[in-house]
Parts: structure tokens; C-alpha cells; sequence
């Protein structure tokens, strides 16, 4: 049923390579150049339509690609590294999961703690990243909605710092998808884009004020819009982080088609999981169709854990170092 439609994408694939000429090697073979090839103009991308509507870049951007990201995510930080097969973490960190469902990041700082303490870190190493994890979850005891806040724009930092962290680098390319996602911030904390946003309605369902009101610190003057624009940004430069960055970082071999990808993603993943996301996806869309605004509150309850996943990870890495990726059978295809 997908054959079909697979040649076609790989076809149009080949052919924009084709269009490189001798460009297309030095582009595209190494995985830092691929990063950046990539990487920058959907950033770019990314800016051009929060400036312009943020409202439906909130709105349909988890539609679109928020299953697909969460899938990567646990793609990437889990199954590539390894950590389900480690029942007593894989436990405690599913057991940290559910409980940020009901405590958000104090929860998460939780688990990290408890995944540090069985990680198989030096002691000295376990002792400084608890305490520090720990320092973060005493401040979001403390101060639990402006902590639970600041994650929702956060979490996507968490992401790529966790991108930057992903491997040692043989040149230093990865740095400019890190500054055009700053510079991109920046354009919007500063009010540059303030008077930018086209006069379109909002996606159906979707109150844009309240959205706004529900990601900023303050309802005075222009920073419910920064700030919801700042959420549209930092959300859609996540989704280009996991779904175009990590695993062109993660794949030491060069391009492959959209067949190969799907292959490699099964072989990862499994059958069954794959079906469930597509399940999910279609389910979302058809929802979208009469209400976009509360197709995307969905999305939001069914993937509330990826952001505080990366958390634990993070931490994990910081005890461990950075775990190599096995060579697993999708990674060879």
C-alpha cells in the first residue's frame, strides 16, 4: 500500500540531489555538514511563520509532527541507547513518568534523582549530579507553576542541548544551527516581530489569548504575544531538533532514501509501536477537522512525558557520560 507512494518520494529525493551536482557529496555525506544543511533554513522556516502565524504554528504543529518527534525522542534517547534493557532504571523512570502526569517537574526531578542513584556512574559522579538535580527539584517543590512554566519553554533548550551533547564532532558546524536558534529568540524577546503577525483567524477551537496568557509569566503589554510567539519558535525548533538533527547526528553513513529510513525505523521500533503512532496521527487529524484547539489539548495529555524523558537522560548523561548508540540493526540499513 505504501510501496507506491515511497517511490515517488525517493524518486523526487534523488532528484534534488542530482540538482547539487558536485555539491551534493560535501553537503550531505558528512553528518555535521547535513546538520547544518538542514538544519539552519528549517529554523529559518521555523521563524519566518511564527512572525507571521503564530497561532496556527501553534495549533497544527503538534497535529503535525508531535507524535512523530515524541516517537523520535524515544527512538533516540531510549532504544538507540540502550537504557530499556535495563529493567531497574527502565522501571523507575517509567514510574517518574506517570508522576509527572500529576506533579509536572518536581516529579521529574524525582526520577532523575532515582536514575542517577542505580546508573552505573563513579560515586563521586552520582553524588554531584544528585545533589544538583536536587538543588532543581527543591526550587520546583518550592515554586511549582512558575517552575512547571519555565519548563514549557525550557524543555525545548533541554533539547538541544542534548543535540550538542549527542556526540564528539570532528569540526565545529553544529554551532550555526545553534546560533540561528538563538538569533531567532532573540529577534523575538527584543519586540522586533511584534507588529509582524498577519490578521488571520485563529485555527477553529484554538482562543489564541488564552494560549498566550497560558505560556507567559505576565498578561502587560507585549509579552503575552513574545512570549507565545517565543513558545511557537522554541516548539517548532524542537520538532526540527528530533526529526531532522538527531538522527542525521546519530547515522555516521550518508544519505539514504525514504524506504531505507522506514526500514531502519521499524527495525528500531517495532511494528507494533509504528502502528500505534499512525493510529494516533490519523486519530488527531480527524479530531483537528472540527476542532484544532482541542485536538491539540489531546496531543499535549497523550505526550506530556517526552519533555520531562529528556530531563532524566540529560542527567543520566551528566552521571554516565554520553552513552555510545549500539549498532543496532536499523542503524546498518
Amino acid at each position: 500500500m505504501i510501496d507506491a507512494p515511497l517511490d515517488l518520494a525517493d524518486r523526487a529525493r534523488a532528484a534534488s540531489i542530482r540538482l547539487l551536482g558536485p555539491f551534493a557529496r560535501p553537503l550531505l555525506v558528512p553528518r555535521e555538514a547535513r546538520a547544518v544543511f538542514f538544519g539552519v533554513p528549517l529554523l529559518l522556516t521555523a521563524l519566518a511563520t511564527t512572525a507571521l502565524v503564530p497561532a496556527w504554528v501553534v495549533g497544527l504543529g503538534p497535529i503535525v509532527w508531535g507524535i512523530p518527534h515524541v516517537l523520535s525522542d524515544v527512538r533516540y534517547l531510549v532504544v538507540r541507547r540502550g537504557y530499556h534493557r535495563r529493567a531497574l532504571l527502565a522501571a523507575l523512570v517509567v514510574a517518574a513518568l506517570v508522576g509527572t502526569y500529576f506533579y509536572g517537574l518536581r516529579a521529574a526531578a524525582l526520577g532523575a534523582v532515582a536514575a542517577v542513584a542505580v546508573s552505573r556512574a563513579p560515586a563521586w559522579r552520582k553524588l554531584l549530579v544528585v545533589g544538583l538535580v536536587a538543588a532543581v527539584g527543591a526550587l520546583a517543590w518550592a515554586y511549582a507553576r512558575t517552575a512547571d512554566l519555565a519548563f514549557v519553554h525550557l524543555h525545548n533548550a533541554v533539547g538541544f542541548a542534548l543535540f550538542f551533547a549527542w556526540r564528539r564532532r570532528s569540526a565545529p558546524w553544529h554551532w550555526a544551527v545553534g546560533l540561528a536558534a538563538a538569533l531567532g529568540a532573540l529577534t523575538i524577546a527584543s519586540g522586533a516581530l511584534d507588529h509582524a503577525p498577519l490578521a488571520l483567524p485563529s485555527p477553529r477551537g484554538l482562543v489564541v489569548e488564552d494560549v498566550a496568557l497560558s505560556v507567559s509569566p505576565t498578561d502587560e503589554g507585549p509579552w503575552p504575544l513574545r512570549f507565545l510567539m517565543l513558545y511557537a519558535f522554541g516548539q517548532t525548533a524542537h520538532y526540527v531538533v528530533w526529526m531532522r538533527l538527531v538522527p542525521e547526528e546519530d547515522r555516521a553513513t550518508g544519505p539514504r532514501s525514504f524506504r531505507q529510513s522506514l526500514r531502519a525505523l521499524r527495525a528500531d521500533l517495532g511494528i507494533w509501536v509504528l502502528g500505534g503512532a499512525l493510529v494516533s496521527m490519523v486519530g488527531l487529524a480527524a479530531f483537528a477537522v472540527h476542532d484544532v484547539g482541542e485536538a491539540r489539548i489531546r496531543y499535549l495529555h497523550l505526550a506530556f512525558f517526552h519533555g520531562y524523558l529528556e530531563l532524566i537522560v540529560g542527567a543520566l548523561w551528566l552521571a554516565e557520560g554520553r552513552a555510545p548508540a549500539p549498532a543496532a540493526a536499523g542503524a546498518r540499513r
